[in-house]
């Protein structure tokens, strides 16, 4: 995402605002930009823990995401926001949960189950929760499917 991008839209009597900042790390300074935001819905991929970023080829994803992750739950700014984590990509983590495979690479302190995605998915939401005091839900999702994308958002966003 290039920007900040806006979308608004009406739910009965609720207006709806969603604000895409973006993951791009030249985009983030932006979010300060809005200081009347009620949640944060902070997206990160499960599959990205062993690429590096776009912008930075020596920075890894992972590492980046939960910096900045740790950020907006220690910001100031933002103490009277819920902060929701989605974890996405599940499908595309069960790729990389062979024995000795990245996923064990990354996580070598992992002791669970590899061949159970939503098990590691699991070990990567509790390293961003239990990384700050914030209290944060995490959900782990394919946004792809449009049914469990759907119930997700209900979850998320509860209209009156």
């Amino acid at each position: 995402t290039v920007g900040v991008n806006r979308k608004a839209f009406a739910h009965g009597d609720d207006i709806i605002q969603v604000l895409d900042c973006g993951g791009a790390r030249s985009e983030r300074g932006k979010i300060h930009l809005n200081t009347d935001i009620s949640k944060i819905i902070f997206f990160v991929s499960l599959s990205d823990f062993d690429l590096p970023l776009y912008e930075i080829d020596t920075v890894n994803r992972f590492d980046d995401a939960l910096e900045f992750y740790q950020q907006i739950c220690q910001d100031p700014l933002y103490e009277r926001c819920q902060i929701s984590l989605i974890l996405t990509h599940i499908d595309k983590l069960k790729d990389k949960l062979q024995p000795d495979g990245p996923f064990i690479q990354r996580f070598p302190n992992f002791s669970g189950n590899l061949s159970d995605p939503i098990e590691c998915a699991n070990y990567i939401g509790s390293t961003f929760v239990s990384s700050t005091t914030r209290q944060v839900n995490y959900y782990i999702c394919n946004l792809i499917d449009s049914n469990t994308t759907r119930e997700l958002i209900k979850k998320l966003i509860p209209f009156h």
